[in-house]
């Protein structure tokens, strides 16, 4: 996941999802063009970020 900031031209934060089939279980490599983060939501005034990617995993990650 990146998530960019509009006043820097790198990413202000990424993370490694981490993508485990949720049928099988069995780790995924990070580079399989068929997964995506599908969605981001941050709350204005805080350190909290909401993540889900294409296989319907949702972190929530506290930025630190």
């Amino acid at each position: 996941m990146y998530s960019y900031y509009r006043n820097l031209s790198q990413p202000a934060v990424t993370h490694k999802f981490g993508n485990c089939n949720p049928v099988t279980g069995v780790e995924q490599p990070e580079d399989d063009p068929s997964l995506f983060v599908s969605a981001v939501c941050w709350k204005n005034k805080t350190n909290t970020l909401l993540s889900a990617n294409s296989q319907g995993i949702i972190k929530i990650l506290e930025l630190v």
